[in-house]
């Protein structure tokens, strides 16, 4: 690793697209509207426009910049791609900021142009018998949702969260900051 901090003669080096080779898709959250979000890897899953209303830009995140969403409506949208589809191993994550829970929010969700999702990574409130559920959903398209048996009940509220799924062709796991809190083991159908 080579540092030349303030050295303006020295050519830029920076490699985003080959420090994330093996991911799909890398958000940083940087920009100052949804057509600057975009993908750190040689897929260009891009955010391509917000909906609901415009999220706020620029805000402080866990590592650099954040978007705050309202928490009601606003999303962004990523356009469709094969290298979204899950395959026999993936891993979903980020780090997200609640505020509180009322609703439903889905943090991370894939789904079709009607109402069927391929995976999403959800939270919501009383419901499965608890205020502040986050659960991981995986529809396999055949027999319907798959999803570990127990839910992460966030009652830690306005603070940073890591939220982390992993699927190893076999096991389908749930973290919260860091530590496995609900797992499955099932073999999984390749989703889209």
């Amino acid at each position: 690793i080579y540092i030349y901090y303030g050295n303006t003669s020295v050519a830029d080096q920076e490699n985003p697209t080959g420090t994330w080779s093996g991911y799909v898709m890398v958000q940083h959250m940087q920009g100052a509207s949804s057509g600057e979000i975009l993908d750190s890897t040689s897929y260009n899953n891009d955010a391509s426009t917000s909906l609901g209303g415009d999220a706020t830009y620029q805000q402080i995140g866990k590592i650099a910049e954040a978007v705050d969403f309202d928490g009601t409506s606003n999303y962004l949208v990523i356009n469709d791609s094969d290298s979204l589809d899950l395959s026999t191993t993936f891993k979903i994550s980020g780090w997200f900021y609640i505020s509180e829970l009322i609703g439903q929010y889905r943090f991370i969700s894939k789904n079709d142009s009607g109402s069927d999702y391929a995976y999403e990574i959800q939270a919501i409130n009383e419901k499965w018998g608890q205020n502040g559920s986050v659960r991981i959903f995986l529809n396999d398209n055949e027999s319907g949702l798959v999803t570990p048996p127990n839910e992460i009940l966030v009652d830690n509220y306005d603070q940073w969260v890591h939220i982390a799924t992993t699927y190893d062709n076999s096991k389908l796991s749930l973290y919260f900051n860091g530590s496995e809190v609900s797992s499955v083991s099932q073999a999984i159908p390749v989703y889209s």
